[in-house]
């Protein structure tokens, strides 16, 4: 059986899978005190595919509370005290790697989806 593109997988689906997936890694941090960088990697680059298509197309503005909400728990886990420099979470956006923290997303992101409402 062919496995699905992920243009072919709802795109509500895969929000609620980011979604669990940033919980799980939530409360593997708290629990152990790190984050494999496998794991930072993955959810990375599922972030990026999932914000890039909640972002584009007609109904972009629609989805801008989604953004926040995923944009914030990736802040969590990201401004987690024993998070290290290396394992942080940074989606892969155009090819340009985006160091996200609390400035970029507030000064940058949120403006730019706001202003489009």
């Amino acid at each position: 059986m062919r496995k699905k593109t992920t243009e072919e997988i709802p795109l509500d689906y895969r929000v609620e899978n980011l979604e669990v997936d940033l919980r799980d890694a939530k409360e593997h941090l708290n629990k152990n005190n790190c984050l494999p960088r496998k794991t930072s990697d993955h959810l990375a680059l599922k972030y990026a595919d999932v914000v890039k298509q909640l972002w584009g197309g007609k109904e972009s503005t629609l989805h801008a509370d989604k953004i926040e909400k995923l944009s914030a728990d990736l802040l969590a886990i990201n401004e987690h005290p024993s998070m290290e420099q290396s394992t942080r979470i940074s989606p892969v956006f155009e090819n340009c790697t985006l160091a996200w923290n609390t400035d970029y997303l507030l000064q940058v992101i949120l403006p730019i989806l706001y202003s489009e409402m």
